[in-house]
C-alpha cells in the first residue's frame, strides 16, 4: 500500500458574505423564473444567490439557491429570522442546482420581511481548506512477516524446527503448551505447517501452495483451531469438485466439519450420482448413513434451506463463530436470535 497525502483537518477562511437587497420585490416575476444577484468574488471562485418568488416546484413558497463556485465550502443562506446552514459542502457536487430551499420562506411571512418593497437575502460562505499531512503507509504487516522464523517457542515437526512467539500461537491458534515450556514435538507434515505458522503473523497464504496443498492445510488447520485459514483451504477444495472427487471429498468434509464442502460435494452427487457410482469413493462412502443422507435430502429439498455460505454470513454478523456442521451453525443462530432482538439481515436463501 503506498504512502499517500489525506485530508486530516479543514482550515476555515473568515466567512465571505454576499448581502443582496431587491428592490421592487413585487415587480419580479411571479411564474418559475428565478432572478439572479450580482456575483461575489471569492478566492479562486464566486457566489450569487437565484430566487424564486412563485416558488421553484413549491406553491405558496420563495425559494432560495446559492450557487457556489468553491471546492469545499459551508453555506447560510438569511432573510430576516429564516435561516438554513449547509456544512461540507462540494462545489462540484451542487453546481448545476445550487444550495438552497425550494420552501425557504412561505408567503404568508413575506410581510414581515418585505419593508417598503424590498427585501434583503444574506448567503454566508465559509471556505473549507483541506490541510494536507503526509501520512506514513502501515507497517504492521510488514513488522508481523519479519517475526516469521523467529520465537520463544522452537516446534519440531517430524523432526523440522519451526520456531514462533507464544503470544502468538495462544492468540491466534488453540496450540496448547505449559507457560514453561520451549520446545513441543508434533507429528505433522512440516511444509504445511510453516505456511500455517506464517498465517498466523500475516493472515495470508501463497495461492499456488494452496491450491497444491489444500487437504493438507485443511487437516492441520482444523487440528490447530486456525479457522480462517481452514475456511480457505476448503474454498479451495470447493472449487477441485469434479466426479473422480466428489466423494472422497464429502468423507474429507465429514472427518473435518467442513459444513461447506459437505454441501457442495454432497450437490455435486446429486447431480452426477450415476458418474460417481462408479469411482473408488463410492464404496467408502456407502458406509456412511449419514452423508448419504445428505445427498437424499438434497434431492428431495433443494433450496428450502439456507446455504452454507449464507449461515456462515449470519454468524459472523452475530459475531460468532463460523466453524463447524451445518447442524451447530443453524444451533448457534438459534441461540443467538433468542437473545439479540434486532438481528443482522437475514441472508436469501440459496438459488
Amino acid at each position: 500500500m503506498p504512502s499517500q497525502t489525506v485530508e486530516t483537518g479543514l482550515r476555515d477562511s473568515e466567512p465571505h458574505v454576499l448581502r443582496w437587497i431587491v428592490r421592487r420585490w413585487s415587480s419580479l416575476p411571479k411564474g418559475r423564473e428565478g432572478t439572479e444577484s450580482p456575483s461575489m468574488a471569492l478566492p479562486n471562485g464566486s457566489v450569487k444567490l437565484v430566487v424564486y418568488p412563485g416558488g421553484k416546484y413549491a406553491d405558496g413558497h420563495v425559494s432560495l439557491y446559492a450557487h457556489v463556485r468553491a471546492e469545499l465550502f459551508s453555506l447560510t443562506l438569511k432573510v430576516g429570522k429564516s435561516e438554513s446552514t449547509w456544512t461540507m459542502l462540494r462545489g462540484n457536487e451542487i453546481r448545476k442546482t445550487g444550495a438552497g430551499l425550494r420552501e425557504f420562506i412561505p408567503h404568508h411571512r413575506l410581510p414581515d420581511v418585505v419593508i417598503d418593497d424590498s427585501i434583503t437575502f444574506v448567503a454566508q460562505v465559509t471556505l473549507h481548506e483541506p490541510v494536507g499531512t503526509w501520512e506514513p503507509k502501515p507497517t504492521l504487516h510488514a513488522d508481523l512477516r519479519r517475526l516469521v522464523g523467529r520465537g520463544d517457542m522452537e516446534i519440531i515437526a517430524r523432526g523440522v524446527s519451526v520456531r514462533a512467539h507464544k503470544t502468538i500461537l495462544q492468540a491466534r491458534s488453540a496450540l496448547t503448551f505449559e507457560e514453561d515450556e520451549d520446545e513441543i514435538p508434533l507429528d505433522v507434515d512440516p511444509a504445511p505447517f510453516a505456511k500455517l505458522v506464517e498465517f498466523l503473523y500475516t493472515d495470508e497464504i501463497d495461492p499456488g501452495f494452496l491450491k497444491g496443498n489444500a487437504r493438507a492445510l485443511l487437516a492441520q488447520a482444523d487440528m490447530f483451531g486456525v479457522v480462517r485459514l481452514k475456511h480457505l483451504a476448503e474454498n479451495a477444495l470447493v472449487a477441485t469438485i469434479d466426479t473422480p472427487t466428489a466423494a472422497d471429498l464429502l468423507l474429507f468434509a465429514d472427518a473435518h466439519s467442513c459444513a461447506l464442502l459437505r454441501e457442495q460435494a454432497a450437490n455435486f452427487i446429486n447431480h452426477n450420482v450415476s458418474a460417481v457410482r462408479n469411482t473408488k469413493g463410492w464404496g467408502n462412502l456407502k458406509l456412511s448413513p449419514a452423508l448419504l443422507d445428505d445427498i437424499l435430502e438434497h434431492i428431495s429439498a433443494p433450496n428450502k434451506r439456507l446455504c452454507v455460505a449464507d449461515l456462515r454470513r449470519n454468524c459472523e454478523a452475530y459475531g460468532l463463530d463460523t466453524d463447524g456442521t451445518r447442524k451447530t451453525l443453524e444451533a448457534r443462530l438459534r441461540a443467538s436470535k433468542q437473545q439479540q432482538p434486532e438481528p443482522p439481515p437475514p441472508a436469501a436463501a440459496a438459488a
